[in-house]
């Protein structure tokens, strides 16, 4: 079907559940690393040392949540 090539969950090799988990471990580990490099970045800016830690925390803390309301609620 147009479309559906390339799509992970039609995927012969991966069924929806890995692909979900797979779509999860991302989430989990882009949001850290975005908000981290945010933090970062601000630091170069500021001259300050703590905006990293604290752009890391919030990216674990809004990537937990974005899983839960995808994933978790059911």
């Amino acid at each position: 079907m147009i479309g559906d090539r390339g799509s992970a969950a039609n995927s012969p090799h991966m069924s929806g559940g890995e692909s979900a988990v797979w779509a999860m471990i991302a989430t989990l580990v882009s949001g850290p690393a975005v908000w981290g490099g945010i933090g970062y970045l601000l630091d170069r800016v500021t001259g300050a040392s703590v905006l990293t830690p604290i752009g890391v925390v919030v990216g674990f803390v809004t990537a937990i949540y974005i899983v839960y309301v995808r994933y978790g609620r059911g």
